[in-house]
């Protein structure tokens, strides 16, 4: 496919699939989103609020899935 245009976006792909070989991955991933969400919040790095607020809770969703595995 192309690349997507805003980062973290394939996290919300459908055609994205992922296994719990790579749940440390997602939970680092969060764990950056989470200690540098202030700084990513007021200069919409990774986009607007709504943007990142989308991207933390999908992370939570695939960990809580990948967990339950």
């Amino acid at each position: 496919g192309s690349v997507c245009a805003k980062l973290n976006l394939w996290i919300k792909c459908p055609k994205f699939i992922t296994t719990p070989q790579h749940l440390s991955i997602h939970k680092q991933h969060l764990e950056r989103l989470r200690a540098d969400k202030e700084a990513y919040m007021a200069s919409e790095f990774i986009g607007t609020v709504n943007h990142l607020e989308t991207i933390e809770y999908a992370l939570e969703t695939i960990i809580e899935r990948l967990e339950a595995l």
